[in-house]
């Protein structure tokens, strides 16, 4: 075989595979309600742009700044780029951690539950040792473990986001014995993703 003729397979090859991976992508995003991938295509942030990042940054500090109107400009921002660290760093899509930090605190750090739970991810005390969260009201501490968590639902329920927001709600444990029928786990399930729709 020539050179020639060589030179044109590979080039259609990789065209070919080109497509397909961006179908593949685009097709993960379109899906996240339903299943979140464990690649990194699931993180809708790349940190080798720092254009990217910062536009990010900008538009969930504004989203979390009006779903939460009593956080100052300044506080949503650190909340917003603690949910972005953690997000990239865990491979978990950043929208979904939003939408569950939006329900489990509204986005205060130093929310504290009747039933011991603490901060923006409410983590209940034994999780937070578990996780080597050493401060469970800072916000980039907390989100750390809470994402981290998150990133262990999903590899266990394989991405399967219903079953990974169960899990975090009820326990992976309960998960895997009763599924995620109960009552008060399809509410908290039905509340985050209501809110996932309008993460931007």
């Amino acid at each position: 075989m020539n050179k020639f003729v060589l030179t044109y397979i590979t080039i259609g090859l990789i065209c070919i595979l080109s497509s397909g991976c961006a179908a593949s992508i685009k097709s993960n995003r379109a899906n996240v309600g339903n299943n979140l991938s464990s690649n990194s295509s699931s993180t809708n942030v790349d940190s080798q742009n720092p254009y990217l990042v910062h536009s990010s940054l900008e538009r969930l500090t504004n989203f979390i700044n009006s779903y939460n109107k009593n956080l100052g400009y300044d506080q949503a921002r650190l909340v917003a780029d603690a949910i972005l660290q953690a997000s990239n760093t865990y491979r978990v899509n950043y929208r979904v951690v939003t939408a569950l930090v939006a329900i489990e605190s509204g986005f205060r750090a130093d929310a504290h539950s009747p039933s011991g739970a603490m901060g923006l991810g409410q983590l209940m005390p034994a999780t937070a040792r578990g996780l080597e969260v050493s401060d469970p009201f800072n916000p980039q501490d907390n989100l750390n473990g809470a994402v981290k968590l998150l990133r262990t639902h999903l590899e266990k329920f394989n991405g399967n986001i219903n079953y990974v927001l169960g899990a975090y709600k009820m326990g992976a444990g309960t998960v895997s014995r009763s599924g995620i029928n109960q009552p008060t786990t399809i509410s908290y399930i039905k509340q985050v993703r209501d809110v996932f729709d309008q993460v931007p």
